[in-house]
């Protein structure tokens, strides 16, 4: 009985090439496409990250002010020490300072100070606690205990401008806060964000 040998032929190596370019060509369109739908999906995202994250401080900052002068057993707000203010702005540092006792901690003592401070690009805040109220000095300077911060990324956030004013309306206060800030992308956003923050606590209940 004779055995017939059947001889297999493989890919060759012009054939093999072919195949390796083609796939390559083919990975590489759908990697660009890939990578560009990533982008303009950042794109999209971006100023609803950032408005996201400046809402968030604001909403922060509003619930401060709102507390503002709260004091608890006595007869006269919370103020800064030499001072007859629980909410202080200055112009030549663009800083906003507030001060009050913690309505939710009716026990405690301690005087909450809150401090931003437009630094540069940054928005710097200093908060601290303390058992006697502070100077806006004190309680803008970091330490040990109480370290300030960046309220926003710097490396992908940057604020132009910091800025604050008051209405007084009888025994209404009424505070007005304008924060503008910018990505740091290669054509920039710029972003405007206003704040309207009512003083509830300035007279002891």
């Amino acid at each position: 009985m004779a055995i017939r040998l059947v001889r297999t032929q493989g890919f060759s190596l012009l054939e093999m090439l072919i195949v390796v370019i083609i796939s390559s060509l083919a990975l590489g369109s759908v990697s660009a496409f890939l990578v560009q739908s990533h982008r303009s999906l950042q794109k999209v995202n971006q100023p609803l990250r950032l408005q996201s994250a400046v809402e968030t401080a604001l909403q922060s900052l509003q619930q401060d002010i709102h507390r503002a002068g709260h004091r608890s057993f006595a007869t006269h707000p919370s103020y800064f020490l030499h001072s007859s203010s629980a909410v202080i702005w200055s112009d030549a540092a663009h800083q906003l300072a507030i001060i009050y006792q913690d309505p939710n901690q009716p026990a405690s003592t301690a005087y909450f100070h809150l401090v931003y401070t437009l630094d540069g690009e940054k928005l710097v805040a200093c908060e601290k606690r303390a058992e006697k109220a502070l100077t806006v000095a004190e309680a803008a300077k970091s330490n040990r205990d109480s370290l300030c911060y960046s309220v926003f990324d710097p490396n992908w956030l940057v604020v132009k401008q910091f800025q604050a004013h008051v209405e007084q309306h009888d025994t209404v206060t009424l505070w007005h806060i304008t924060l503008q800030v910018s990505n740091k992308e290669r054509v920039p956003s710029l972003y405007t964000f206003n704040l309207a923050a009512l003083v509830i606590n300035h007279e002891t209940q």
